[in-house]
């Protein structure tokens, strides 16, 4: 049976591409100690699998994207979903430690297409309302992915071992990867005549230069970075300062995602309503950073606890679950044929920052208190904020605030 651009299940299938990354980062996290023991390795060296990995999901796009408008959406998914496979395989059966950083970094690229891939598609296939509405619940399945990995996680660490962790993720892969195949036809209408040198870094040009794509990508990138800033800081102050168990920890870790998927509905249902997406984002963007000052706020005086974390951080995930659905949208809208491309460099430029994000996090960490995590998380909330002032113009942003809201 194929899948009819119409359907819900087009979505769900779109949403689950997106949310293959995020997957494979947050399933693999429980069982970093069984695995670096199984493998001979202190577990401080277990981070380095997570860079690798997400080095190699911000390249990949970036040579594939380009592929994709030569050569169709189809073919490339295809491509990466087998690689994600491979991946997922080789660091399932992994007996040394290089074989797992090498496997995880070919996983990596397989997910960064693989995750890349469908919001061509959907700039393909869907336009204006119809787009924001279809972006709003490819983004309720993607946020499942967090939600949902540290307790896949868990079960299949305790069910099967760390190995079965890579071999559920390959699983999924091979899953995604047959559907593709059996059930999903092309979707761009035109394709890229040529490829050279040349026409490929013209498109990037092209891409890179262009106001609004650049504008609302780094907007989505510095959303992703405040919220990799809680992934990446929350278990040591959890777990480690406030004394939490894995339990504990995953459940907090659930609810605060599953506030990013409750933006996403709102925003569907806003724009169902006939709302303006740019009030919506506007209203997002500041509510993201007047959250996140608060949470630094508290973190200064030291009267954070993982009650006001949880409540505080779900807020502003709720901002960044109404603002994404729209910003990837408007960063897309104008690129055209060149989707593909677009989408790698959005995809490139999102984990680029949310590294950074992880790593500042963890080098101002002072193992006591939540001030390094609520500060990042504070920086890139106001750094959203102010590069969508300059996206937009001063007076196009106050009056929107003003007058439509």
């Amino acid at each position: 049976m194929k899948l009819k651009r119409e359907s819900v299940v087009m979505s769900v299938f779109l949403g689950g591409l997106a949310a293959i990354a995020p997957l494979a980062i947050d399933m693999g996290l429980p069982g970093f100690s069984a695995t670096a023991a199984a493998l001979g390795q202190p577990a401080r060296r277990m981070p380095e699998t997570l860079s690798l990995f997400l080095i190699a999901f911000s390249i990949g796009p970036l040579v594939l994207g380009t592929l994709a408008d030569r050569f169709g959406r189809r073919p490339i998914l295809l491509v990466g979903l087998t690689i994600f496979v491979l991946g997922g395989l080789g660091a399932a059966t992994a007996t040394q430690f290089q074989t797992l950083l090498i496997s995880l970094t070919v996983q990596g690229i397989g997910a960064g297409v693989a995750a890349t891939i469908p919001f061509a598609i959907a700039r393909d296939l869907y336009r204006g309302d119809e787009a924001r509405v279809r972006m709003s619940a490819m983004s309720l399945v993607l946020f499942l992915g967090p939600i949902a990995a540290p307790v896949l996680g868990n079960l299949t660490l305790l069910a099967g071992g760390w190995r079965a962790i890579y071999g559920v993720l390959a699983a999924a892969g091979l899953i995604f990867l047959t559907t593709t195949l059996l059930s999903f036809t092309e979707s761009a209408s035109t394709l890229a005549s040529r490829l050279t040198i040349g026409t490929t870094l013209n498109s990037y040009r092209t891409a890179l230069s262009n106001k609004q794509f650049l504008g609302n990508a780094f907007v989505n990138a510095c959303g992703f970075a405040m919220m990799f800033a809680y992934i990446s800081g929350s278990p040591a102050i959890l777990m480690v300062n406030f004394k939490l168990s894995s339990g504990q920890y995953s459940l907090i870790f659930g609810l605060t995602a599953g506030a990013m998927m409750i933006g996403s509905f709102i925003n569907g249902q806003l724009i169902q309503r006939g709302v303006a997406s740019r009030p919506i984002a506007t209203a997002a963007n500041l509510l993201m950073a007047v959250a996140a000052s608060l949470l630094l706020f508290l973190a200064m005086l030291d009267l954070v606890d993982p009650v006001a974390l949880a409540v505080i951080v779900a807020v502003t995930l709720l901002g960044l679950g109404l603002l994404a659905p729209i910003v990837t949208h408007d960063a897309l809208e104008p690129m055209g044929h060149l989707a593909g491309v677009a989408t790698a460099v959005l995809r490139a430029i999102q984990m680029a920052m949310a590294g950074i994000s992880s790593a500042l996090v963890g080098f101002f960490y002072d193992g006591q208190t939540a001030f390094s995590m609520a500060c990042i998380m504070a920086i890139f909330a106001i750094a959203a904020v102010v590069i969508r002032w300059c996206a937009l113009g001063g007076g196009s942003l106050a009056r929107e605030t003003t007058e439509r809201l």
